[in-house]
């Protein structure tokens, strides 16, 4: 997945955040099993996923490049997923 990632910064500017209650050792080490490469915010007391009304996890906030939220999407479902993030980034 990370080569796909970096390919839509390069092309569209995409930026990856993750914010994750997990336990940072946990996610540090899924990060580098899976070469995940991102900014990463910690969110243990689960803050932004009230803020943001998070019902289920994980959901994907699409935000433009001045922080206005544009899309969000709850859910990954392989291969659907990433068309759907294609497709938002070709037309956006």
């Amino acid at each position: 997945m990370q080569p796909r990632i970096n390919g839509w910064r390069d092309k569209y500017g995409f930026r990856l955040v993750i914010v994750s209650s997990d336990d940072p050792e946990e996610l540090k080490s899924f990060m580098t099993t899976n070469q995940v490469v991102a900014t990463v915010l910690l969110d243990p007391k689960y803050k932004a996923g009230e803020k943001y009304g998070v019902q289920a996890i994980p959901t994907s906030f699409f935000l433009d490049k001045d922080g206005n939220l544009i899309k969000q999407s709850v859910g990954w479902y392989g291969n659907k997923s990433v068309r759907e993030v294609e497709d938002w980034l070709k037309n956006k």
